[in-house]
């Protein structure tokens, strides 16, 4: 099952699409600007503040400098009341929520961080792959079998022993990769145990909850961002839908980006200008049928008469899984199956 992460990949809610673009070398105007410190370090440098709209569909982040300075450019934001947040591994916002009212000038805001007393739910899951014991092995297969479909987090906050890591490692190989938890797809070929499960089973039991409160561990963090690195802004999309599954995107001539969805027969138009999202289903898909879009060849081509852009669609369509398959589901090449869904992205642009 599937836990989306808000990792730089393309789009979403819970899982946004993710622009990244260079400050320039000449300093531009700002339209938030402050500074952020802890009791631990002040200044502190690599922090991600993060600024969204009130009732807005539209995330930006910046990240605070060497000297703990966080500057959002008058650009990016437009007048309205917004709320920050930050990301600084071990640390939280000691006077959260902060809410900032953007106008015409610049608005400063400082940030005080205090540490946290609860590291392990801000691990990534390279900092939890830092942080467990065990051999090359044995982290490779939990990245592979677990880390694949979603977040390290459940496994090691979870309290199986290793008789019951038996049964949840069966129970998970009955939902394809495309599920959520909170969405389960399940696949049509059941699961069984495999060679190897008794010994998995037995490490996951020695790394998550199962003994004890706390992580038998010390948790390692990676280094926050430094010097050239903190140059960086990311905007970040809210979908319509808070199960929506982005895979392939295209950015079109009219700089609108086309995506795919991985769980849906789903293709969306997103306006990076705007925010605004639109998407359409795969007319030729009824019911309940899982017929989801993946491995796309996009081709995005002006449409004469149109005032938006709708992709060419050279692609394969998944619709059911093949027993040891770790896709979804075998390709359907003929580029006719797309024709009815182009027919109605072109009628509604």
């Amino acid at each position: 099952m599937r836990i989306m992460r808000p990792i730089s990949s393309i789009l979403a809610l819970l899982f946004p699409f993710v622009y990244a673009g260079l400050f320039q070398a000449a300093p531009r105007p700002a339209a938030l600007t402050g500074i952020v410190s802890s009791d631990a370090q002040a200044p502190m440098e690599g922090v991600l503040v993060n600024a969204k709209r009130l009732s807005g569909t539209i995330t930006v982040s910046v990240v605070s400098d060497e000297n703990g300075r966080y500057n959002f450019p008058a650009a990016r934001l437009t007048p309205g009341t917004y709320q920050l947040t930050v990301r600084a591994v071990g640390f939280v916002a000691a006077n959260a929520p902060i809410t900032v009212n953007v106008g015409v000038g610049t608005v400063k805001t400082d940030i005080r961080l205090n540490k946290t007393s609860d590291l392990a739910p801000q691990l990534s899951d390279v900092e939890w792959l830092m942080s467990i014991p065990g051999t090359y092995e044995q982290k490779q297969n939990l990245f592979i079998n677990c880390a694949f479909c979603h977040t390290l987090a459940p496994v090691m906050n979870s309290r199986y022993d290793a008789a019951a890591w038996m049964k949840t490692l069966v129970r998970m190989r009955d939902w394809i990769p495309a599920s959520f938890i909170d969405k389960p797809i399940r696949s049509p070929f059941p699961a069984t145990a495999l060679p190897g499960d008794e010994e998995f089973a037995t490490y996951l039991s020695s790394i998550n909850l199962s003994s004890a409160p706390t992580h038998p561990y010390e948790l390692k963090m990676l280094p926050r961002p430094h010097g050239a690195e903190t140059r960086v802004i990311v905007t970040e999309y809210d979908l319509p839908r808070p199960d929506a599954e982005p895979h392939d995107a295209v950015m079109d001539s009219q700089s609108m980006v086309w995506y795919s969805d991985y769980a849906e027969p789903i293709v969306g138009r997103l306006n990076p200008r705007t925010g605004e999202v639109r998407e359409f289903r795969n007319p030729l898909v009824k019911g309940a049928t899982t017929a989801a879009f993946c491995n796309w060849n996009w081709i995005a081509r002006a449409t004469p008469g149109l005032g938006g852009q709708a992709p060419d669609l050279t692609a394969s369509q998944n619709s059911t899984r093949k027993p040891g398959s770790s896709s979804i589901g075998a390709p359907l090449s003929n580029r006719t199956n797309l024709v009815p869904l182009r027919k109605r992205i072109l009628s509604s642009l």
